[in-house]
């Protein structure tokens, strides 16, 4: 009878490997909350297709599989862009004369979005406000074909065009001084309207435009009227002085 035959078995020790951990946007915590937003997301969809009144050609639209443009495209009506988050966020500032921290949001919100019209113009505006005259016309040239829509576009670009000019006009003291020497001297007048404008000092330039349309309603071309109803549109956050600067240019006129 043959023999066995034998075997060695040799037990090698277990390697310990030290793996890096996740990062924290991996961490469990975080997709935890991450589902549970993805679940609620999904509910108020459900929600508002199943229960909003008028909505059933929308819900026969949802019936079946769906491309996925078509998907993106509701749920971006649904769901807050974070651009415009951070756009709200700097108007609230402005609202309350933070203009550092609206600064602050309206680059956020470029950064987010760079098509954000309303954001680069508000952001123009405020440079504008702050002297930054290059800065400003960087931004409005990197606005959309779509910017006109907007209800601030035309306010900006009549203050960006103010401003640009007014780089080129003389000093402030120079024009006045020009006036009192010559009070029919209307060249000054309107140069020193458009110097207070490009400052958003409406008061001052629509005195400067009125007393032109009193003393010459067809200089350059009835010029003073035209300008005094393009800063009509600039000052409409002023509504009182708007409202007192027509009353004055209607007693002029008729």
């Amino acid at each position: 009878m043959s023999a066995r035959p034998s075997f060695t078995v040799e037990y090698l020790e277990p390697a310990v490997v030290e793996a890096e951990p996740l990062p924290d946007e991996f961490s469990a915590s975080r997709l935890r909350r991450s589902l549970v937003l993805l679940a609620a997301v999904v509910l108020a969809v459900t929600a508002v297709l199943v229960l909003v009144p008028g909505l059933s050609s929308l819900r026969e639209k949802f019936m079946g599989a769906q491309p996925e443009a078509f998907v993106r495209a509701f749920l971006d009506r649904l769901i807050p862009n974070p651009s415009e988050i951070e756009h709200r966020a700097a108007r609230e500032a402005l609202a309350k004369g933070q203009a550092e921290l609206a600064e602050s949001y309206l680059k956020n919100a470029i950064a987010l979005d760079p098509s954000n019209d309303g954001a680069r113009l508000d952001m123009a505006a405020l440079l504008l406000d702050r002297g930054d005259v290059a800065a400003a016309r960087t931004h409005f040239d990197s606005l959309s074909g779509h910017a006109k829509e907007l209800s601030t576009y035309s306010t900006v670009s009549s203050r960006l065009e103010a401003s640009e000019l007014a780089q080129a006009l003389p000093p402030v003291e120079t024009l006045r001084r020009r006036i009192r020497v010559n009070p029919e001297d209307l060249d000054a007048r309107m140069e020193l309207a458009e110097l207070h404008i490009s400052r958003g000092e409406y008061s001052p330039a629509l005195d400067e435009l009125l007393e032109v349309v009193r003393r010459d309603r067809n200089f350059r071309d009835d010029s003073a009227r035209l300008k005094m109803l393009a800063v009509f549109e600039m000052a409409a956050g002023h509504p009182d002085l708007v409202t007192d600067y027509r009353s004055k240019l209607s007693s002029l006129l008729f």
